[in-house]
């Protein structure tokens, strides 16, 4: 299923399928759009989820080439 994609290992061990994972970056690059910059609190807010599955996230979008990390900001990478 990781091969296929179906299934997106994240660090931590944490596992998304490729649909959510595909939904949760439109949702985060979408907010970058419009905010420009965001911390960790701020994406973990707007995905309503928790710190133990935003950090993740955020790694794994920024392991991808998705979004770049600056100190404690993260931008959509250009």
């Amino acid at each position: 299923m990781l091969e296929s994609g179906q299934l997106i290992s994240a660090p931590g061990g944490i596992m998304f399928t490729g649909t959510a994972m595909d939904w949760i970056r439109e949702k985060v690059v979408r907010y970058l759009q419009k905010q420009g910059e965001a911390t960790v609190s701020e994406l973990r807010e707007y995905l309503g989820t928790s710190r133990k599955f935003a950090i993740p996230i955020l790694q794994y979008l920024a392991d991808d080439g998705t979004l770049i990390r600056d100190g404690d900001v993260r931008r959509l990478k250009k």
